[in-house]
């Protein structure tokens, strides 16, 4: 932060595990968290580029498992960026996720909606990644679950 470089504030959350699990409550937490650690950049070096991110997922509360590729993810990024915009920051956002375990129909499908959705949004004006999750295979999968194209 000394040195002005910008600071990408990337909330990770899962609603009903991390976070309420309504849309509405997460948001809300979310515009919290990231207004304290706006606030902190600041007071410790006034002028410090902020960048607003989040990367939600959902829990299946019956199994435990978090889900990426999902509505309401692409929902949260949106909306999220919305907040952004109503501050007038940028947002990164994310893209192309996939809960499939193989590079198969289900994960071209789930990829193809998640960039299609935040393609949609609008203005278009924010940083896509494409990061695909594959958590259920460790032979697809990188050391962390998860695997980078």
């Amino acid at each position: 932060m000394e040195k002005s470089m910008p600071l990408v504030s990337t909330l990770t959350s899962n609603l009903g595990a991390t976070t309420p699990a309504t849309l509405a409550g997460t948001l809300a937490l979310l515009n919290a968290e990231s207004l304290m650690g706006l606030v902190l950049s600041q007071l410790k070096n006034p002028g410090t580029p902020y960048i607003l991110s989040c990367f939600t997922g959902v829990m299946d509360m019956s199994s435990g498992v978090c889900s990426w590729a999902v509505p309401e993810f692409s929902l949260m990024t949106a909306a999220y960026g919305d907040i952004a915009r109503f501050y007038g920051l940028p947002n990164w956002g994310t893209a192309g996720c996939s809960d499939a375990k193989t590079l198969d129909q289900q994960a071209a499908i789930e990829c193809t909606f998640s960039c299609l959705a935040q393609a949609l949004r609008w203005p278009i004006r924010y940083i896509i990644s494409l990061y695909n999750h594959f958590k259920r295979n460790p032979c697809l999968s990188g050391s962390a679950g998860s695997m980078n194209i």
